[in-house]
């Protein structure tokens, strides 16, 4: 989800599984690559400003 707060631009990142049990063997490898997503995405926009 994108936000705005004051003259910032705000990204939100969550993720959802259906089972408990889905998000616990998932974690160790989605964690890492969203982080990762996250720094290449702020890296995007502050080379753009």
């Amino acid at each position: 989800m994108l936000g705005v707060r004051g003259a910032e631009s705000q990204v939100h990142w969550g993720q959802t599984f259906t089972k408990a049990e889905d998000c616990a063997t998932l974690r160790p490898i989605c964690e890492p690559a969203n982080q990762q997503h996250l720094r290449r995405l702020a890296a995007a926009v502050a080379r753009r400003h």
